[in-house]
Protein backbone atom coordinates (compact mmCIF):
# COMPACT_ATOMS: atom_id res chain seq x y z
CA UNK A 1 0.00 0.00 0.00
CA UNK A 2 2.82 2.39 0.88
CA UNK A 3 4.54 1.79 -2.44
CA UNK A 4 1.26 2.38 -4.30
CA UNK A 5 0.78 5.82 -2.73
CA UNK A 6 4.46 6.65 -3.04
CA UNK A 7 4.23 6.03 -6.79
CA UNK A 8 0.94 7.93 -6.99
CA UNK A 9 2.59 10.90 -5.26
CA UNK A 10 5.40 10.85 -7.81
CA UNK A 11 8.12 10.02 -5.28
CA UNK A 12 10.95 8.30 -7.11
CA UNK A 13 13.51 8.08 -4.31
CA UNK A 14 14.38 4.49 -3.32
CA UNK A 15 13.12 3.10 -0.05
CA UNK A 16 10.05 4.02 1.81
CA UNK A 17 8.93 1.45 4.31
CA UNK A 18 11.98 1.96 6.51
CA UNK A 19 11.48 5.72 6.46
CA UNK A 20 7.75 5.39 7.12
CA UNK A 21 8.18 2.83 9.87
CA UNK A 22 11.22 4.21 11.71
CA UNK A 23 12.46 7.64 10.62
CA UNK A 24 9.08 9.35 10.66
CA UNK A 25 7.84 8.07 14.04
CA UNK A 26 11.21 8.77 15.67
CA UNK A 27 11.31 12.29 14.24
CA UNK A 28 7.72 12.99 15.36
CA UNK A 29 8.43 11.70 18.87
CA UNK A 30 11.54 13.86 19.20
CA UNK A 31 9.76 16.93 17.81
CA UNK A 32 7.05 16.49 20.46
CA UNK A 33 9.66 16.49 23.22
CA UNK A 34 10.35 12.79 23.70
CA UNK A 35 13.77 12.17 25.19
CA UNK A 36 16.23 10.84 22.60
CA UNK A 37 17.18 8.00 24.95
CA UNK A 38 13.59 6.74 24.96
CA UNK A 39 13.59 6.74 21.17
CA UNK A 40 16.94 4.92 21.27
CA UNK A 41 15.38 2.22 23.44
CA UNK A 42 12.29 1.87 21.25
CA UNK A 43 14.43 1.55 18.11
CA UNK A 44 16.73 -0.90 19.93
CA UNK A 45 19.91 0.99 19.08
CA UNK A 46 23.01 0.20 21.11
CA UNK A 47 24.70 3.46 20.13
CA UNK A 48 22.97 6.83 20.56
CA UNK A 49 24.72 8.08 17.40
CA UNK A 50 22.59 5.67 15.37
CA UNK A 51 19.42 7.14 16.88
CA UNK A 52 20.58 10.69 16.20
CA UNK A 53 20.32 9.99 12.47
CA UNK A 54 16.55 9.91 12.96
CA UNK A 55 16.40 13.17 14.86
CA UNK A 56 15.53 15.55 12.05
CA UNK A 57 14.38 18.71 13.78
CA UNK A 58 12.33 21.15 11.75
CA UNK A 59 13.01 24.87 11.85
CA UNK A 60 9.57 25.38 13.41
CA UNK A 61 10.25 22.89 16.21
CA UNK A 62 13.68 24.36 16.84
CA UNK A 63 12.20 27.86 17.13
CA UNK A 64 9.38 26.68 19.42
CA UNK A 65 11.82 24.99 21.81
CA UNK A 66 14.11 28.01 21.73
CA UNK A 67 11.22 30.33 22.61
CA UNK A 68 9.91 27.97 25.30
CA UNK A 69 13.20 27.38 27.05
CA UNK A 70 15.41 30.41 26.42
CA UNK A 71 13.02 33.34 26.43
CA UNK A 72 12.99 35.43 29.59
CA UNK A 73 9.59 35.96 31.18
CA UNK A 74 9.78 39.54 32.39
Amino acid sequence: MLMHYKKKAGIEKRGGLHVFGRHTPATIMISKGCDIRIVQTLLRHDDIRTTLRYAHVSDKTRQEWYNRTLTLDI
